[in-house]
C-alpha cells in the first residue's frame, strides 16, 4: 500500500487494524505522527520503502520521531533506494538499529550518507544481531567510511552480506576489510564493484582469502588490479576452500595474471563460478586456462567475455572441454573467433550454456553455428546477440530448431534479421517441440514477421512448450533468471 500525505487516510485506518500478515508498506509524504504510531504499534507490517520526498519533506522533529518508532517496529526489510538521505538520515537509522532487532535487510542504494554516516551505521553494527544485509551502493563511502565498517564486521556475527559498489574505497579501505574477514566468520558474500582497489588492496584481500572459512563470494568487478593482484588472489584460490564464486572483470589482468589464476584453479576445489570478462587475456593467456580446465573438477562458469581471444585460444578451450565435461556455462562473446572454431567447441562440448554476442560476424559464420546445433544435444542456452546473422542466418537457425531437442533458450538479439528471417524461424516453432524462449528484440522485423510469429507462438501453446518470443525489450525477462531457470530442467 502507498501512503501519501492527505491521502489513503480511510486505507490507513483500515491498516492500523489489520491482522493480515507480510503487509508491504510505502510511504511518498512527509513522516506524519499517524504513520509513525503505525509502523510502531502494527506487528503485521514487515516491508517499509520510503521514498525521496518522504524524506525531504520531513521536518527534523518528524524524522526523529519516525527513528523512534522504527526502534520498536517489527519491519524484517526497510528500502531507502534513492531516497535522498544523508549522513544526518544515516545516524538517525544507526540509533534505531541499535536497538531494533527484527529487521534483517536494509537497502541505501544511491545516497549521499559518506564516511560520516558509514561510520554511524558501523556503531550500530556493533550492537545490532539481527541485520543480515544492509546495500550500500553509491554512496560516497571512501577507505575512512570503509575502516569503521571494518572494524564494526570484526564484532558483528549477523550481517552475512554486505554491498559496498560504486563508491570511493582503495587500498587503504581494502586493507582495513580485509583485516575484517580474517576474524568475521558470518559474512558470505562482500560487493566491492567499481571502487579505487589496485594490486595492494587485492593482496590483502588475497591473504584473507587464505584465513576465511565464510565467505562464498567476493566480487571485485571493475577496479585497477592488475597482474601482481591476480597472483595473489591465485595463491588464496590454492587454499581457500569455501569461495565458490569471484568476479575480477574490468581490471587490467594479463597473461601473467591469468596463467598464475590458471595455475591456482588447478589446486582449487571449491570455486564454481570465475568472472574474468574485460581483460587483457589473449591466446596465450586462454591457452593456460584451457591446461587448468583439463584438470579443474569443480567450475562450473567462465566468463570470458572481451579478452582479445582468437581462434589460436578458443581451439585450446575446445580441446580442454573434450576432457573437462563438469563445465556447464561460458562466455566468449566479444573476442574475436572464427565461426568454424565456435562450431568445433560447440560439437565437442558438453556445456549447457554458451554466450557469444558480438561474434558472428556474417551469414555464413551463422550457418556454420546452425549446423552445428543439428547434432548438439547438450546446449539449452544460446546467446547470440548483436551479430549479423541477417536473413539467410535466421533460416539456417530455423532448419536447425527443426531437428535440435536440447535448445530451451535463443537469443538472436539485434542481429539483422527481418521478415525472411521471421518467417523462417515460425515455421520452425510449429515442429520444434522444445524450445521455450526466442528473444528477438531489435531486429528488423515487420509487421508480416510479427505476424508469422504470433501464428506460431498460439500454434506451440497449443501443442508444445514454448512460453514466449520475445520481439521488444519491454517484455523481456532478465536474462540470467531466465538462464538459471533454464538450465536447472
Amino acid at each position: 500500500m502507498d501512503f501519501e500525505n492527505g491521502r489513503n487516510w480511510e486505507k490507513l485506518q483500515e491498516l492500523s487494524e489489520t491482522s493480515e500478515k507480510g503487509i508491504e508498506f510505502s510511504i511518498q509524504g512527509a513522516f506524519c505522527e499517524p504513520v509513525c504510531l503505525l509502523i510502531e504499534r502494527n506487528r503485521h507490517i514487515q516491508k517499509l520503502k520510503i521514498y525521496g520526498r518522504a524524506l525531504r519533506w520531513s521536518t527534523t522533529p518528524q524524522k526523529e520521531k519516525f527513528w523512534e518508532a522504527l526502534k520498536r517496529s517489527s519491519l524484517i526489510s526497510l528500502d531507502l533506494e534513492l531516497s535522498n538521505a544523508t549522513n544526518d538520515d544515516a545516524k538517525g537509522l544507526a540509533e534505531a538499529l541499535k536497538e531494533n532487532t527484527s529487521l534483517t535487510k536494509i537497502d541505501l542504494i544511491g545516497n549521499r550518507i559518506g564516511d560520516t554516516g558509514a561510520r554511524a551505521l558501523a556503531e550500530a553494527l556493533k550492537e545490532n544481531t539481527s541485520l543480515t544485509e544492509i546495500d550500500l551502493y553509491k554512496n560516497s563511502i571512501g577507505d575512512d567510511g570503509a575502516r569503521a565498517l571494518a572494524e564494526a564486521l570484526k564484532k558483528n556475527t549477523s550481517l552475512t552480506k554486505i554491498d559496498l559498489s560504486g563508491n570511493r574505497i582503495g587500498d587503504t579501505g581494502a586493507r582495513a576489510l580485509a583485516e575484517a574477514l580474517k576474524v568475521n566468520t558470518s559474512l558470505t558474500k562482500i560487493d566491492l564493484i567499481g571502487n579505487r582497489i589496485g594490486d595492494t588492496g587485492a593482496r590483502a584481500l588475497a591473504e584473507a582469502l587464505k584465513e576465511n572459512t565464510s565467505l562464498t563470494e567476493i566480487d571485485l568487478y571493475k577496479n585497477s588490479i592488475g597482474d601482481d593482484g591476480a597472483r595473489a588472489f591465485a595463491e588464496a584460490l590454492k587454499k581457500n576452500t569455501s569461495l565458490t564464486k569471484i568476479y575480477l572483470g574490468g581490471n587490467s589482468i594479463g597473461y601473467a595474471g591469468i596463467t598464475a589464476l590458471a595455475e591456482g584453479l588447478k589446486e582449487n576445489t571449491s570455486l564454481t563460478k570465475i568472472d574474468l570478462r574485460s581483460n587483457r587475456i589473449g591466446d596465450d593467456g586462454a591457452k593456460a586456462l584451457a591446461e587448468a580446465l583439463k584438470v579443474n573438477t569443480s567450475l562450473r562458469y567462465l566468463n570470458l567475455f572481451s579478452n582479445e581471444i582468437g581462434d589460436d585460444g578458443a581451439k585450446a578451450l575446445a580441446e580442454a572441454l573434450k576432457v573437462n565435461r563438469l563445465l556447464l556455462g561460458l562466455n566468449l562473446g566479444f573476442n574475436d573467433i572464427s565461426a568454424s572454431v565456435i562450431a568445433e567447441l560447440i560439437n565437442k562440448s558438453s556445456l549447457i550454456s554458451l554466450e557469444l554476442d558480438y561474434v558472428i560476424k556474417n551469414a555464413d559464420g551463422a550457418k556454420a553455428l546452425a549446423e552445428a546445433l543439428k547434432e548438439n544435444t547438450s546446449l539449452r542456452c544460446l546467446f547470440m546477440s548483436y551479430g549479423f546473422i541477417g536473413d539467410d542466418g535466421a533460416k539456417a537457425f530455423a532448419e536447425a530448431l527443426k531437428v535440435n531437442t536440447s535448445l530451451r533458450y535463443l537469443s538472436l538479439y539485434a542481429s539483422h534479421i527481418g521478415d525472411d528471417g521471421a518467417k523462417a524461424l515460425a515455421e520452425a516453432l510449429k515442429v520444434n517441440k522444445f524450445l521455450l524462449y526466442l528473444y528477438l528484440c531489435r531486429n528488423g522485423i515487420g509487421d508480416d514477421g510479427e505476424s508469422a510469429l504470433c501464428d506460431a507462438m498460439k500454434y506451440s501453446s497449443k501443442n508444445f512448450s514454448l512460453e514466449r518470443i520475445f520481439t521488444t525489450d519491454k517484455d523481456h525477462k532478465d536474462l540470467e533468471t531466465i538462464t538459471e531457470m533454464v538450465m536447472k530442467l
